[in-house]
């Protein structure tokens, strides 16, 4: 019973406050006042409690979306992180073209001219001629080398198979000259290398002094001699990469770790070919 005449009590508190707000809503609404329809609490508790959250929710976004491009700002800034499987820097200069009537080919813009190209190309004469003398004839006659034989000429098997050669010798000294073992890889720079070593090789003989290997070097003798050095220590520079499969630190590369290495940069080797000079050439160079 008392909490019937408690509840009783309290209804009535709560009716006679309503009644009174009631009135002083009319009276304003009577003296021309605007009213506003006064926003749920409750609304604007929950938006007021939802902006922490979505503040943390938008720099999350933030720092995760930044997080990719600092990754590879750093992996461009600091080179020797790099994978050594990536593929070989290609320079994007444009062909030469005060040079290009020289140059047969660019492998990763790197220039192949017409002197480093024919005596690699007649080297590689022996290996066309044993493939294609059987059913083509003799192989010292124009005839054998110029006339087609099932769509294709052996002189053009043989460019093909010089070329394929030459992106092999690039690529390799484009690595070794990443790895800082070869400043400059021209052929002018070979040439003039190749000068100095047999002036060297000739004072010495006259001054009755030893030396090892040839009196001279020819040119072809010397630029297997080059490439073979260069192999060398760059297999010794990949073995102490660290990043290579198969690389012991200390040791030179094994060799199925290097032919795997090597396959992935001819195959991701840029080749460019003159056709100007390509297409003209002959085994007695340009006619």
């Amino acid at each position: 019973m008392w909490l019937m005449k408690s509840r009783c009590r309290v209804l009535h508190k709560s009716s006679s406050r309503k009644g009174a707000a009631v009135g002083n809503l009319s009276a304003a609404g009577a003296s021309g006042v605007d009213l506003v329809k006064p926003r749920s609490d409750s609304g604007s508790w929950a938006l007021f409690l939802c902006m922490p959250l979505l503040l943390i929710l938008s720099l999350l976004f933030t720092a995760c979306s930044a997080a990719p491009a600092a990754m590879h700002a750093g992996a461009d800034a600091d080179g020797d992180n790099a994978s050594i499987f990536s593929p070989l820097p290609v320079s994007n200069a444009e062909k030469p073209s005060e040079v290009s009537a020289s140059v047969v080919a660019w492998i990763n813009s790197e220039p192949i001219t017409i002197g480093e190209w024919m005596p690699r190309m007649l080297e590689l004469r022996s290996v066309i001629a044993a493939e294609w003398a059987p059913s083509s004839g003799d192989v010292n006659s124009d005839s054998f080398w110029y006339q087609a034989q099932k769509g294709q000429t052996p002189m053009e098997a043989l460019q093909k198979l010089t070329l394929e050669r030459f992106t092999e010798i690039k690529v390799l000294q484009i690595a070794a000259r990443n790895a800082g073992i070869a400043m400059d890889i021209s052929y002018q720079a070979f040439l003039a290398n190749l000068e100095s070593e047999n002036s060297e090789r000739k004072s010495r003989v006259a001054k009755g002094q030893t030396i090892y290997g040839p009196k001279q070097y020819s040119e072809k003798v010397y630029y297997a001699y080059t490439i073979a050095n260069m192999v060398i220590r760059l297999k010794e520079h990949l073995g102490g990469a660290g990043d290579v499969v198969g690389s012991v630190s200390g040791q030179s590369l094994a060799h199925d770790a290097y032919e795997s290495w090597l396959a992935e940069q001819l195959k991701a080797a840029n080749i460019q070919i003159n056709p100007p000079v390509y297409s003209r050439l002959l085994l007695t160079g340009l006619p």
